[in-house]
């Protein structure tokens, strides 16, 4: 299977990245029919930081402040897609 991986520099404070990363990432959200035409069914997404070598997500951090390693998920299931329709 193919991946399609999208490098997106953000040269902000983390809280402005975060903020900004959010925001692309409910531009991606916004495209589900568009995706689901493409047979795409899922994107996986982690904000990271160039200095970091264990690919921390900064999207979701915990409450000691540290970042998670899992990679943050939008779901495009069909099924779902239904479901938020009705």
């Amino acid at each position: 299977m193919y991946r399609l991986f999208i490098d997106i520099p953000l040269p902000l404070t983390q809280e402005d990245a975060i903020s900004t990363g959010r925001m692309i990432v409910q531009m991606i959200e916004q495209q589900h029919a568009a995706l689901r035409s493409m047979d795409v069914e899922q994107v996986n997404y982690r904000l990271g930081h160039d200095e970091d070598r264990q690919n921390r997500n900064y999207f979701v951090i915990n409450d000691m402040g540290h970042a998670s390693t899992k990679k943050s998920k939008i779901s495009l299931d069909k099924h779902e897609e239904d479901a938020i329709l009705d």
